[in-house]
């Protein structure tokens, strides 16, 4: 994710400093020890960065907001302590970005884009864990990898002062969008008469391809933009998973 501008005798890029934020997911399904199982689950993430650079008497302001929704439903498969995975997802992703460019306080040029997918299709997952505990403690490891087919939409918006408006560009089309997520950690689990407690703390990262970026195309200044840009862009996450359950 980045801004380009034209404030100095140059175009400059920037990318946006993103910052970790809570990020929930709930799992909810029906599992026996061995045999088939089915699962459902949902993540939510919300986040904005924001940046602004000063040129002598130049300042440009730029904001960038992200949201996901992402569900899915899927029939799992336990043997032993491997667990396979395999339903469907349905994802949307929603982008904002919008920069403005001052001078001594005075409204230069201002742009707004968005870019959006929604989509559905195919996910698979493998999970596996340690077979030997140590009071309680045990290692895991989760893969998934989607296919999510869908339409994607983006919009860009310039206003030069603080009245003209240049009007509003939109496009859309059907597009791909491939996800891989690797997640590596540690459980504790202690048996009790509701079930068994488990606690786990993990390290997950995720990728999006072609996820699209609202802040991409611009080509010479703040107000150039070219239809369709931002489609190719890819996205990624990486942070801190910790959860808490209880299996019955």
């Amino acid at each position: 994710n980045g801004t380009v501008d034209s404030v100095s005798d140059g175009n400059w890029e920037h990318s946006f400093d993103w910052n970790s934020k809570y990020s929930p997911r709930v799992e909810i399904g029906f599992q026996p020890e061995c045999g088939l199982g089915i699962r459902a689950r949902y993540w939510y993430y919300d986040n904005d960065a924001t940046f602004s650079q000063l040129n002598d008497t130049q300042l440009v302001d730029a904001q960038h907001s992200l949201s996901l929704d992402v569900t899915d439903l899927e029939v799992t498969a336990r043997k032993c302590d491997l667990l396979l995975s395999g339903g469907i997802r349905y994802a949307r992703l929603d982008q904002d970005y919008s920069a403005q460019g001052y001078d001594v306080d005075v409204l230069l040029d201002e742009v707004r884009t968005t870019r959006n997918f929604e989509g559905v299709g195919p996910t698979l997952g493998v999970e596996s864990s340690s077979c030997t505990r140590w009071c309680g403690f045990g290692l895991f490891a989760k893969a998934r990898g989607s296919l999510l087919y869908g339409e994607s939409s983006s919009s860009f918006a310039t206003q030069v002062g603080s009245t003209v408006s240049t009007g509003v560009v939109s496009h859309e089309r059907d597009d791909l969008l491939a996800i891989a997520e690797l997640q590596i950690g540690v459980d504790w689990q202690r048996s009790s008469h509701w079930g068994t407690l488990y606690l786990s703390a993990a390290l997950e990262a995720q990728y999006w391809h072609n996820a699209g970026s609202a802040a991409a195309g611009f080509v010479d200044n703040v107000v150039t933009y070219y239809e369709g840009a931002g489609y190719s862009a890819d996205m990624g996450f990486l942070g801190g998973t910790f959860g808490a359950g209880l299996l019955w």
